[in-house]
């Protein structure tokens, strides 16, 4: 893989990271004070909070992958 594309990709992926951590955060709070009766639907905007946290989860575990993958690409020198 050429030195400029692997360099693009981790860059995407640590801003995947950074977006899906900050949406866990920013939903984990809309739980603690968006909700009545426990059942995980905001009263503000009427959102399914428990499925907004399982997507913010599996795309931080797929950023976290992408990374994890990208560090064992072998990279082509660039003559």
């Amino acid at each position: 893989m050429p030195l400029k594309i692997h360099r693009v990709l981790q860059t995407l992926a640590a801003l995947a990271f950074l977006l899906f951590g900050l949406g866990i955060v920013n939903t984990m709070v809309s739980l603690k004070y968006e909700i009545e009766d426990k059942a995980c639907i905001s009263v503000v905007n009427g959102r399914n909070l428990c499925q907004a946290l399982r997507y913010n989860w599996v795309g931080l575990g797929t950023a976290v992958a992408s990374i994890v993958a990208l560090a064992f690409v072998k990279i082509k020198p660039s003559n």
